[in-house]
């Protein structure tokens, strides 16, 4: 957008007008562009400084992950708590924060246990939902939460198929 345009056709050609416009649109430029970070900065799934400190603060996290995506896991984990626990909050939690793909989760409700495997490339992930889930789920179930990789290989299969008559021909001499 610049201002110029704005202008009547023959005031765009003063050169005060031009110059004056030019600077004007170098700072309307700056003034776009931190709107837009201030956007980003509010969503937690785009928030990459200041929002995450302040949701960090917001939800009294002290153990600060490493990574930007570990920061973003844990303030959701933190969003998205509550209790009870049941089967569907924990798949709905696991689909919002994971991606229904790259988790596996197996309750076994006779045994007490559940068995929750996390893609390889959410190491750090891993270790705070293993902390997160524990305070969740009930105390009598067991909660084992591993890696999994996942690898992607070609199998060619191939098979024929033979349709045929048997003939039996007598030998008889004339």
């Amino acid at each position: 957008m610049k201002l110029i345009e704005y202008m009547p056709p023959f005031l765009r050609e003063i050169r005060e007008f031009k110059e004056l416009f030019n600077s004007e649109d170098i700072e309307i430029e700056k003034l776009k562009k931190e709107i837009e970070r201030i956007f980003n900065e509010v969503a937690v799934s785009s928030a990459e400084t200041y929002g995450l400190e302040r949701y960090e603060k917001i939800y009294s996290i002290t153990d600060i992950a490493e990574t930007v995506e570990g920061r973003r896991f844990n303030i959701l984990l933190k969003m998205n708590d509550k209790v009870p626990y049941s089967h569907k909050w924990l798949c709905n939690l696991l689909d919002n924060l994971l991606g229904k793909e790259n988790y596996q989760l197996e309750v076994d409700y006779k045994n007490y246990t559940v068995k929750l495997g996390v893609l390889a490339l959410f190491d750090e992930i891993a270790d705070m939902l293993n902390k997160e889930l524990r305070e969740k789920i009930p105390a009598n179930m067991e909660l084992d939460v591993s890696l999994f990789q996942t690898e992607e290989t070609k199998i060619y299969i191939a098979g024929i198929v033979h349709i045929g008559k048997t003939i039996k021909l007598k030998q008889e001499v004339f």
